[in-house]
C-alpha cells in the first residue's frame, strides 16, 4: 500500500511541477507580448509622424513636377509606406 501512496505523491508532484512551469511559460509569452505591443505602439507614433512631416510633403514635392505621377492607395502592406506611380499615357 505505502508503494500507492508513493506512486500518487510521485504523480502528483509531477502534475504540480508541470502546472507550474506552464504558468511560469504563460506569465512569461504573456509579458513579451505586452512588451511588443508597448513597442509596436512606439514605433506606430514615429512611423505616423515621419510619414506625415517628412516622406508624405517630400512625395508630394516629386508629385508636382509630373503630371503622370499618381499616388497609390496603401495596400495590404500596412499605412506606413507611401507610393507613388508614373502612369504613362497619362501625362
Amino acid at each position: 500500500m505505502n508503494n500507492q501512496l508513493d506512486l500518487d505523491r510521485l504523480i502528483q508532484d509531477k502534475m504540480q511541477a508541470i502546472n507550474v512551469r506552464k504558468e511560469l511559460q504563460e506569465n512569461h509569452v504573456h509579458q513579451r507580448m505586452l512588451e511588443f505591443e508597448r513597442r509596436h505602439e512606439q514605433f506606430s507614433d514615429i512611423a505616423d509622424r515621419i510619414m506625415q512631416t517628412v516622406i508624405r510633403p517630400r512625395m508630394e514635392k516629386l508629385h508636382s513636377y509630373f503630371s503622370n505621377a499618381r499616388f497609390m492607395p496603401p495596400g495590404n502592406s500596412g499605412k506606413h509606406h507611401c507610393t507613388c506611380c508614373f502612369c504613362p499615357g497619362s501625362a
